[in-house]
């Protein structure tokens, strides 16, 4: 199919808008912005390589993957809910981790045509990271009791691409995080594209970890 000089024109202009729109930190899952519809789509776009993952493994196939609404036009919670070949409803929160001093920090330079250090990425040492999956916790956990009544089990999810939690980094601490009292059922960590570990539990080369 033939491109013409137009259709070139837009998309140089679609492609410009885009990377105008990205904050420039940790944005690999962040690639159309941050309205609501975009934040929909990076939420099924965790939750599919979640469920990739967990079916490649063979314990229980998921399936359904679906956006939960809220009758009530709040926001909903969970983001997601997926069904197991039983009929097992699971909720799917989705969520970051992200250091908001950084973004901040690269939010102001661009805003300010100062140039940024694309090395310039935050270190996260075991007690750090703790600290933040606690801290998304804590903040998740005080909305279970909003779940809605046909949901059997809620997950959380939480994905970043902050370049310091490689997969392998992670995996050398994983087993002892010490993550506070909660109610979900399973937690799990999603690494943004790292092709070095791309196998057939990580078919699209996206790394999950299974921290409850």
């Amino acid at each position: 199919m033939l491109i013409s000089e137009s259709d070139v024109d837009e998309i140089a202009k679609l492609v410009h808008e885009i990377v105008n729109r990205r904050r420039g930190y940790a944005n690999f899952f962040g690639y159309s912005g941050s309205d609501k519809e975009t934040r929909k789509a990076e939420e099924l776009d965790v939750g599919r390589e979640l469920l990739l993952h967990l079916n490649t493994l063979g314990l229980e196939q998921y399936s359904n993957l679906s956006l939960l609404d809220d009758k009530e036009g709040n926001e909903p919670f969970p983001d997601l809910q997926a069904i197991t070949q039983e009929q097992k409803h699971i909720g799917i929160e989705i969520t970051e981790l992200v250091n908001e001093e950084k973004v901040a920090q690269y939010a102001k330079a661009k805003n300010t045509n100062q140039s940024i250090n694309p090395n310039d990425w935050h270190v996260y040492d075991k007690g750090e990271l703790e600290f933040a999956i606690n801290e998304i916790i804590n903040k998740k956990n005080e909305k279970i009791s909003r779940k809605p009544d046909h949901l059997q089990e809620i997950w959380l999810t939480i994905f970043t691409d902050e370049a310091f939690l490689k997969y392998r980094y992670v995996m050398e601490f994983k087993d002892t995080l010490e993550l506070v009292e909660n109610l979900f059922d399973e937690i799990y960590l999603v690494i943004s594209y790292s092709p070095e570990v791309k196998d057939n539990a990580f078919p699209n080369g996206y790394p999950i970890i299974k921290l409850k």
